[in-house]
């Protein structure tokens, strides 16, 4: 489903700044993995998702998706077969169109259209279902605006929005990090039921917790380096611990960000 073959990027080349951050890292996945990204504060966990959807560009290396090499493409033509959402709810939809609008915006992804055909008011009992699945009465505030939703509301539709076209990969960078705990759950466990056999996710994390409880696939990065790549039963025996452990032995300091 994904390839990264020896990857290699450097920021602020040519200047004192200059900062290599991937000197060769490859990575593949496997169509229906889900994997879970931990690592430090610039480990490149953000970046790794950056290089994948083509917001950031690589001096080296290639980026292929779904075996069509996509390194040189631009970041909106990889958007085909790709869903995003972010940490901050406010990146994943329109805060000055309503709900129904932003799910037509979605549903229209990659067709040309006017504004007045972009708004599908034959669909609006479709949507209504979708956001029914949803859980959190969603359906009842059609013509609300996204800005007026709550942090998980718009989230939780950011999630939906980014899943409607049926992506082959989805990537979520700290999508619930947000969050309250109680509303993170609520978009973790969203975030489960709209995985597919046929769809690929890679979801950055700063919480352990959640990085040993979902996904089947776990990836530890530090340095622009993967120090750990685990799936099946090796990843559910893995422990909080174990991953402390791990990353102690690499780093001096460890912060409390990477267990809460």
């Amino acid at each position: 489903m994904l390839e990264l073959n020896n990857i290699k990027k450097t920021f602020n080349k040519g200047t004192p700044n200059e900062f290599i951050l991937y000197d060769g890292l490859s990575l593949k996945a496997e169509v229906g993995d889900h994997i879970v990204v931990v690592g430090s504060n610039g480990s490149g966990k953000s970046t790794l998702l950056n290089v994948i959807a083509g917001s950031v560009y690589v001096d080296s290396g290639s980026v292929v998706l779904n075996k069509i090499d996509v390194t040189n493409k631009k970041e909106y033509i990889r958007a085909q077969d790709i869903g995003r959402v972010f940490q901050d709810p406010k990146m994943g939809t329109c805060s000055t169109m309503t709900i129904m609008e932003n799910m037509s915006l979605a549903y229209n992804k990659g067709n040309k259209y006017g504004m007045e055909a972009g708004l599908l008011k034959h669909k609006r009992e479709m949507f209504k279902d979708m956001l029914r699945q949803l859980g959190i009465s969603l359906e009842e505030k059609m013509e609300t605006k996204a800005g007026a939703l709550s942090g998980g509301q718009r989230q939780a539709l950011a999630l939906l929005m980014a899943t409607m076209g049926n992506p082959k990969l989805l990537l979520l960078d700290e999508h619930a990090a947000a969050l309250d705990p109680k509303t993170s759950a609520i978009v973790l466990d969203l975030t489960e039921s709209f995985m597919t056999k046929d769809m690929t996710s890679i979801m950055v994390t700063h919480n352990l917790a959640d990085a040993l409880a979902h996904g089947n696939r776990l990836l530890m990065l530090h340095k622009g380096k993967v120090l750990l790549d685990i799936k099946g039963e090796e990843k559910k025996k893995m422990t909080i611990e174990a991953l402390i452990h791990m990353f102690s032995k690499e780093e001096d300091v460890f912060t409390d960000t990477m267990l809460f």
